[in-house]
């Protein structure tokens, strides 16, 4: 996923919550399990990319739902700016 600057409105949050859900949709779908192996035997990871620093707000978001998607072997990477 790539992205410009995330700030700290609801609407932004919402973007990024839907974006990541439908990545994660994608991970634990029947077609995705079938090509790439099941979940349970390997490591995913959803990367996003900014070209600026996102809002603190955003960085806290990002880390907690990192958090949950680790209980599913899921890694949530945030790249760029200085973040």
């Amino acid at each position: 996923m790539v992205s410009s600057f995330l700030d700290d409105t609801p609407e932004h949050e919402l973007l990024l919550k839907q974006k990541l859900q439908n990545y994660v949709d994608v991970i634990f779908s029947a077609e995705f399990q079938a090509e790439y192996g099941e979940l349970e035997a390997k490591q995913f990871a959803i990367f996003i990319k900014c070209l600026e620093p996102p809002h603190p707000e955003m960085i806290s978001l990002v880390d907690a739902i990192a958090a949950h998607l680790a209980e599913f072997e899921i890694s949530l990477v945030l790249e760029g700016g200085d973040s």
